[in-house]
């Protein structure tokens, strides 16, 4: 079977232990997290963990439903790169004497 790489995005409870278990889940399987993050959501006291994985549907499909299985986990989902949308923040550091002399910078 071909490998892809897939988004795991995962809704969940704020309780200490949970990301053990979930990187557990993965370590038993013997899949790599290529990248995951962990944050706040937009709903107050829900916390959204993306992880990155390559692997195949198949498995990603049954990593997905061992983590739901989780008591503090409200719902998991995957998505391919097709169906999810990436965007890029950057950050410039300006001096403030150019600002000072009235130079101006293109937006």
């Amino acid at each position: 079977m071909k490998k892809n790489r897939y988004t795991i995005s995962v809704f969940s409870e704020n309780h200490v232990g949970l990301l053990q278990r979930v990187t557990g889940i993965f370590t038993r399987r013997h899949i790599n997290i290529e990248s995951i993050t962990i944050s706040a959501s937009e709903i107050p006291g829900v916390h959204r963990f993306t992880i990155l994985i390559h692997e195949t549907e198949e498995m990603a499909k049954k990593v997905v439903l061992q983590i739901e299985k989780q008591v503090e986990v409200l719902k998991a989902f995957f998505h391919t790169d097709d169906e999810t949308v990436y965007q890029e923040i950057a950050l410039y550091k300006v001096p403030t004497k150019a600002i000072h002399k009235g130079i101006r910078l293109e937006q």
